[in-house]
């Protein structure tokens, strides 16, 4: 159940209740930007969340990042995946990598993004091989399973 009560929002959850307050900040351009007020902390929040029927922060509510509950492994793919479609590829790692710079791209832009591509897919391979030695042990080149 929500009411509204003059700048606030009270939200009823079962037996919870629990009051919302709306700050407002001017706008460069004019007019009035609305925020969340954190009922925990206070603070000013563009997005507010519901964790065990309590709304409240990122922070307060102890809710991570996506990249921060990733491996160093992850979020080296990730970006690998990023730099490959930034560079005019599908983001696909299996294929081979872009050669043809994106129409618009200068010349000195693609040069450097296509050095961070090639390092990062440096990285991945190194990282992989270091995550399946843990779990098998240590591999020879040309070595067959």
């Amino acid at each position: 159940k929500i009411e509204t009560i003059s700048g606030a929002m009270v939200v009823t959850i079962g037996v919870n209740v629990q009051c919302l307050r709306i700050a407002y900040t001017v706008c460069g351009y004019g007019g009035l930007r609305p925020w969340w007020t954190c009922p925990v902390c206070g603070t000013r929040r563009g997005v507010l969340f519901l964790r065990a029927r309590r709304w409240g922060c990122r922070g307060c509510m102890g809710l991570p990042f996506r990249s921060q509950r990733m491996s160093r492994l992850e979020r080296t793919i990730a970006k690998a995946k990023r730099l490959h479609t930034l560079l005019g590829g599908s983001g696909n790692l299996a294929e081979e990598p872009p050669f043809a710079r994106p129409r618009g791209m200068r010349r000195r832009t693609y040069w450097q993004k296509y050095a961070q591509y090639s390092k990062t897919v440096k990285l991945c391979n190194e990282l992989l091989r270091a995550t399946m030695e843990k779990m098998r042990g240590p591999l020879v080149s040309g070595e067959k399973p």
